[in-house]
């Protein structure tokens, strides 16, 4: 297993991203290690819609824990799509940060444009 650790401003955020294999690709893990206004990894696109590591970097917009779930949204723009057409993923794995520790979850989502605007949505059930 690789992991990369990307440091970033004066906050420590950690992106972490570990190999395996969808479709002839690593599979990326976004991890946003801390809350809102802080960094994340969003998935990007090859010119054949696979799924590439680390396609860019983006903001979190929302962490939400209530009840028994934690939603994490992330948006930036600059992610990596040379497809020339909008993608979506869906299932990939991704780390989500709870009051109680990170936790892995498959219920993920993620789109990238044409121009680059990415968007990801990983949501953790307790």
């Amino acid at each position: 297993m690789k992991t990369l650790f990307l440091g970033l401003s004066a906050t420590v955020v950690t992106a972490i991203v570990a190999a395996g294999a969808v479709a002839g690709q690593p599979d990326v893990r976004p991890v946003a290690i801390a809350g809102e206004g802080d960094v994340c990894a969003i998935p990007g696109s090859e010119s054949d819609g696979d799924l590439i590591l680390n396609g860019g970097l983006g903001t979190i917009t929302s962490l939400v824990e209530r009840d028994s779930k934690v939603t994490l949204q992330c948006r930036g723009s600059g992610v990596e799509n040379t497809s020339g057409r909008g993608q979506s993923y869906s299932g990939f794995p991704c780390l989500v940060p709870t009051s109680s520790g990170s936790f892995e979850t498959l219920d993920s989502h993620s789109t990238v444009s044409p121009n680059g605007n990415g968007r990801l949505t990983c949501t953790y059930r307790f």
